[in-house]
């Protein structure tokens, strides 16, 4: 039986975790056999939030464990005395409790690499209003995402200019559809190339910094285009026995990162548009 650990930050979506994502993801555990361990850190949350109205509330003070508790049901430990050995997967519900009671990201930010295609003018208004709005240093890096060697300078720029590579986004796609007789080479190799290839090569070139500090977290955004209104369309697997979604899971298995080390969220599966 897998052993999970489920990580909560509070109850509320706005100052803890957010309670429909708990409730479906202890739900979906629970029917899939899996063992539950929810933890908490016993800490008093950053303030406390008046979800009817969306206020801070003054003067108000309440502690992350015993909120967490009401969503567990009083099954939850604290979170120092959960060992990573004892784990096969950790999960994080949703919540702005994850960045105001978990980490000091919702108060002191995080430095951000920008990457994507677009007019030059344009990619700079959008960096210098990031920059503006949060108070973080962001910047921009060009590189082609079918190149796996400026994929791996962007890394390394990253790591040099940023103090390292905390979170890696890979959120880069592409789609082209036709007769799969009429697909053209030059589009099948594109679609690869930064649909599939650019995770495997940003992953790559991100994981050695990431285990080096202990932590680390990658997040697969990429195209799904097998919906209903499109009924033709074909799943692509990687090789015999690996599927897109779980690149990155095998891929830090082979640096030696447990799951509940580095956080691996895979967000979606890769699709490519191919009629048959």
């Amino acid at each position: 039986m897998p052993k999970v650990g489920v990580v909560l930050s509070g109850c509320g979506v706005y100052d803890g975790t957010e309670i429909h994502e708990a409730v479906i993801t202890l739900l979906a555990l629970d029917r899939a056999g899996a063992e539950v361990v929810c933890m908490a850190p016993d800490v008093d949350q950053m303030h406390v939030v008046d979800h009817l109205t969306g206020d801070v509330v003054p003067g108000e003070t309440r502690n992350v464990l015993v909120e967490s508790a009401r969503i567990a049901r009083g099954n939850v430990v604290d979170v120092k005395d959960v060992s990573a050995a004892d784990l096969d997967a950790l999960i994080l519900p949703g919540g702005f409790g994850a960045a105001k009671n978990l980490c000091s990201f919702a108060t002191e930010g995080a430095a951000l690499m920008l990457n994507g295609l677009g007019d030059a003018a344009e990619i700079e208004k959008t960096r210098a209003a990031l920059a503006e709005e949060f108070g973080v240093e962001v910047r921009y890096n060009g590189a082609d995402m079918t190149k796996p060697d400026q994929i791996e300078a962007m890394v390394a720029e990253a790591e040099t200019r940023m103090g390292g590579l905390d979170i890696l986004v890979n959120n880069a796609g592409i789609q082209f559809t036709a007769p799969i007789q009429d697909f053209p080479n030059e589009k099948w190799e594109a679609v690869v190339a930064i649909n599939l290839s650019a995770v495997f090569y940003g992953s790559k070139y991100a994981l050695p910094g990431m285990q080096a500090r202990g932590w680390g977290r990658i997040d697969v955004m990429l195209h799904q285009e097998a919906r209903g209104d499109q009924p033709y369309l074909l799943e692509l697997n990687t090789s015999p026995g690996m599927t897109s979604h779980s690149l990155v899971p095998m891929a830090a298995k082979a640096e030696g990162i447990e799951y509940a080390d580095l956080v691996l969220e895979i967000l979606s599966q890769a699709a490519l548009g191919i009629r048959a």
